[in-house]
């Protein structure tokens, strides 16, 4: 119907152009201008442009699209994605290619099929995994001699290029033997998927993960409306979306008067820097982290004005912002209450970090302590139902492959729901009219 070409029995372009107008409209940076122009659309028509901004931010996880492989199916993909991009270089087969390079482990039907090891014996799977690692530097050894320039250049130096971090990613020395070994745990920022690059691990919780992106939104609390989107890898902080959104809502030029957050936003320096200029900031303290039978950091008396702490039975230690202050070992080895205190050895006595932002977060407490503060706070769930509309929109798993194509598809959901928004406030008028 927009393109006009409804009832058309035949097709009056071919797909690719879908996917070259995507594209220049990426590169145009035309994605966010459109969710801002939606926004703007929204907010006339519900004469919203006067008022103050009262904004909230949140994410949601986005399954990726990708394939995610484990250690051994990983380096494997990488190296046979290298043969094919010298194979395509040189008018060769992949299999031509990798028996002129004495590599035809990387043909076979999966790299595990190929080693052809039980996988339950450790020595076994150790050896196989020793085997795909030689084989890897003998394949990069014969590129690096045989087409050195190529390897500089293009494709192929990238496909190298990854195989390399992927190796310094999930192999390490074994120091018993002298050969390899998988690394313990997850390296930081460790690439999970070949044919997604930017996809990483992420955790939504202590026992629930996932594997792709996260979407960030900010939304307009009163009117409803979605002012800025953008998608990160999963294993990214939100605080580093933060500065984006809140930029995105502040092209215009109205007033920011409160900003509405989870406890991962504090760590962003452009919320600290709204909330000491004047933005009421709306949040939960940071949770007072200590062993669960201990006293925790929010059962101590800080005073700010005497820069003073004093602990349950009383006792008092100056404090520096930014510090830890340790209580003095004479006074803790002989108090009645060390036992629900601190398990430090006799000696040591309690310590505690004072943040360097602890004014902001005591003011942040007193909220939690009132009626009137736990309802502001609720109103963040405002920002969460335009999430959940988003997520029945796209479902829960990315269409496309890297941040910037799902950033895309993301700000044109959101202004797909900045019209809807408009058109319900203009019905809404004419019922009022009529």
């Amino acid at each position: 119907m927009v393109l006009g070409c409804l009832g058309a029995e035949q097709s009056p372009f071919g797909q690719s152009t879908f996917f070259d107008f995507r594209m220049r409209l990426i590169s145009s940076g035309m994605d966010e201008r459109i969710l801002e122009r939606t926004a703007q659309i929204a907010r006339e028509t519900g004469d919203f442009t006067k008022k103050g901004l009262n904004i909230a931010l949140d994410s949601a996880p986005l399954k990726g699209h990708g394939k995610v492989e484990d250690c051994i199916n990983l380096l494997g993909h990488a190296a046979k994605k290298t043969i094919s991009c010298i194979a395509q270089l040189t008018n060769h087969t992949v299999a031509e290619m990798a028996e002129q390079m004495d590599a035809q482990l990387f043909t076979a039907s999966s790299i595990k099929a190929g080693l052809d090891v039980n996988w339950s014996d450790p020595q076994e799977k150790k050896e196989a995994l020793n085997q795909l690692y030689c084989e890897i530097e003998s394949l990069e050894l014969w590129l690096r001699e045989h087409f050195p320039q190529e390897c500089k250049t293009g494709g192929l130096q990238s496909s190298l290029d990854t195989l390399d971090v992927l190796l310094q990613e999930n192999l390490e020395p074994d120091l018993d033997d002298g050969l390899v070994k998988i690394i313990e745990g997850v390296t930081p920022d460790r690439q999970i998927s070949i044919s997604d690059p930017q996809m990483r691990h992420g955790k939504k919780s202590k026992s629930k993960r996932f594997n792709g992106f996260k979407n960030h939104i900010v939304r307009d609390l009163e009117e409803k409306i979605i002012l800025g989107a953008c998608t990160t890898a999963a294993n990214r902080s939100d605080a580093e979306a933060a500065e984006e959104l809140i930029e995105a809502s502040l092209k215009g030029e109205r007033t920011l008067e409160s900003l509405s957050v989870d406890r991962q936003y504090l760590h962003a320096p452009k919320v600290i820097e709204l909330a000491k200029n004047g933005v009421k900031l709306l949040c939960r303290a940071p949770a007072a982290s200590n062993h669960k039978d201990l006293f925790n950091k929010r059962m101590f008396e800080i005073d700010l004005d005497k820069m003073q702490v004093t602990c349950p039975n009383g006792q008092s230690a100056d404090i520096v912002l930014g510090k830890k202050t340790d209580f003095p070992a004479q006074k803790c080895d002989v108090c009645v209450l060390r036992s629900q205190c601190t398990k430090r050895k006799s000696g040591q006595g309690r310590s505690l970090r004072i943040h360097k932002h602890e004014d902001l977060f005591q003011e942040l407490s007193q909220l939690e302590k009132t009626k009137e503060g736990r309802e502001k706070l609720r109103q963040r769930t405002g920002v969460e139902h335009g999430l959940a509309r988003i997520s029945q929109r796209q479902d829960k798993k990315a269409r496309y492959n890297g941040t910037r194509k799902n950033t895309f598809e993301l700000r044109m959901i959101c202004a797909i729901q900045n019209l809807e928004r408009a058109q319900y406030l203009e019905s809404e008028k004419l019922k009022i009219a009529a």
